[in-house]
């Protein structure tokens, strides 16, 4: 005879996502303050980029390439701006870090496979509060901070964490996230498919005045068409 299936119950799978949580939680927290105890503890014979490219090589060596394609189209929209040269600096070294946060985050949501559940999205979605915790414990990083607290919010107000809207959030930020999105969007994943460069332009488009400054997304859209 088959063993009988026992049907999950959906407070059962709710408590369960809960418990999840609150293991995660504890486990981000934990990788962050040893991330950051580091960094403060670094004398400087290491300069806190290159400590930080050492985790994230030893770490997430996705995030730093990813970082480095965002960075690129960061910097194009820049000189399309014609940005003066500090706040180009700094928005391409931000671009390049502003998910150095999941340096921190349990190896279990980097690399699974299936959907995260709504309490594993809860500690995905705190990266960004994690990555400027760790900009702000370097002795020579810690102006990015700001920035990549912000590259998830929404230009409509609806992003996270803080929901602040248009020109509250740093214009470092809102061109990151228009680049991180089309980067992210076009590449391999866990637990989803790459899209082509045409599907994720018009991803891109639908997220225009909403999601994204609309200034930015077309100067992005009118780099990217031209390069």
């Amino acid at each position: 005879m088959a063993p009988v299936q026992l049907e999950r119950h959906p407070q059962n799978s709710a408590q369960e996502d809960l418990h999840r949580h609150g293991e995660l939680s504890a486990e981000l927290r934990r990788r962050t303050d040893e991330i950051c105890s580091r960094l403060r503890w670094n004398t400087g014979a290491t300069a806190d980029i290159s400590l930080l490219e050492e985790m994230a090589t030893d770490r997430a060596p996705d995030v730093m390439l990813h970082g480095e394609r965002v960075a690129r189209y960061a910097q194009a929209v820049a000189h399309e701006w014609a940005l003066e040269a500090e706040t180009a600096r700094l928005l391409r070294t931000a671009a390049r870090f502003h998910d150095i946060g999941k340096l921190a985050m349990p190896a279990a949501l980097l690399t699974k496979p299936s959907p995260l559940t709504p309490g594993e999205w809860a500690v995905m979605h705190r990266h960004v509060e994690v990555g400027a915790e760790i900009l702000a414990a370097t002795r020579t990083l810690q102006g990015l901070a700001p920035i990549v607290a912000t590259t998830h919010e929404w230009f409509d107000g609806r992003g996270y964490p803080h929901q602040i809207a248009g020109a509250d959030i740093p214009v470092a930020s809102r061109i990151i996230a228009v680049a991180d999105a089309y980067d992210s969007a076009t590449l391999q994943r866990h637990g989803r498919a790459r899209i082509d460069s045409a599907e994720a332009v018009a991803e891109l488009k639908r997220g225009r005045g909403t999601q994204f400054d609309p200034d930015v997304l077309d100067t992005f859209l009118a780099v990217i068409g031209t390069h």
